[in-house]
This record gives C-alpha cells, structure tokens and sequence, in this order.
C-alpha cells in the first residue's frame, strides 16, 4: 500500500476507533494524553477479523476497515499481545 494511502488509513482508524470511546476515556486522553492508539495493517483479511473480534471482546473501542484497524485509546497492557503478531508497517522479516 502505498505511504498517502496507508497514512490515511491510519488517520481514519484512529479518529474513529477515539470516537467509540466513552466520554471519559476521550476527556482523558484529551487533557493528560493517557492512553494508547494503535492503528493496525494485517496481511490478510482473515488476521485483521481476528484482531478486531480479540480487541471487541475485551471491550476495547475499535474499528474495522478494509485495510486497516483501529484500536484505542486504551491501556497500553491491553493490546500488547494482539499487536505483537504483526509487524511495523513498511518493516518486513
């Protein structure tokens, strides 16, 4: 996916998946910054439904798009092992 592309993507992800929070969580991330978000790229469509479903069932505000994922904000211990499966976008092994 090309960088514009990707980056939009992200950006779409984020500020929905904040928007899906509750009041307080976004007043908290607002005014101190607490909280983490993280916009996920899976290599396929089967892994990024798994993230989401993982991510929703913990109750964590999320977003699902074709080709991207938003998570958060949330607490940083609550999405370290959904995200660790996959790698740094553009980061490849």
């Amino acid at each position: 996916m090309p960088l514009g592309k990707a980056t939009a993507k992200a950006i779409q992800a984020a500020v929905n998946s904040f928007h899906r929070s509750s009041p307080e969580i976004q007043s908290s991330y607002l005014r101190d910054g607490e909280g983490t978000q993280i916009v996920l790229v899976a290599p396929d469509e089967v892994a990024m439904r798994a993230a989401y479903n993982d991510a929703w069932a913990r109750g964590l505000p999320c977003v699902l798009y074709p080709e991207a994922l938003g998570i958060g904000p949330c607490i940083r211990e609550c999405v370290e092992d959904i995200v660790a499966q996959f790698p740094l976008y553009g980061v490849t092994a």
